[in-house]
């Protein structure tokens, strides 16, 4: 009987190996990854703010990727702030440096060197954004 039960474990434990395969990795045109899980990435959020600590609804806040020695900085998102200056970036790939910009008509704003690590939050806090032009 214990020899049947080894014999039963072992098929169980060959078929479930055997059919766990990776889920396929989709490629975007860039040589980004595409659809990449969520355990694998993690969230931005923070709130945009005016020089007097106000709340800025309608702003728009951009994800820039880290800067690089190898390989151009490019926008990933732009998202824009509710009522409350509130945004959030999910399913953000793990990494370091990141740039992200807050920016009106008349007001703009920047926090760099913003770390993303996989499964996590990251608040950035309040992003202050002033009067005048982009630098």
């Amino acid at each position: 009987m214990k020899k049947l039960l080894l014999v039963v474990w072992m098929m169980m434990l060959l078929t479930a190996s055997a059919s766990a395969t990776p889920p396929a990795v989709e490629f975007a045109g860039d040589g980004t990854i595409k659809g990449v899980p969520r355990a694998k990435t993690g969230v931005i959020e923070g709130t945009v703010v005016d020089e007097m600590g106000k709340p800025v609804s309608a702003a728009t806040v951009i994800l820039d990727s880290p800067p690089r020695t190898d390989a151009p900085q490019k926008r990933l998102a732009a998202v824009e702030t509710d009522r409350h200056g509130r945004f959030r970036f999910d399913s953000v790939p793990p990494d370091v440096g990141y740039v992200i910009a807050g920016e009106t008509k008349d007001r703009w704003g920047a926090k760099n060197e913003i770390d993303v690590e996989a499964g996590a939050l990251t608040d950035i806090g309040p992003l202050v954004i002033k009067p005048g032009p982009r630098f």
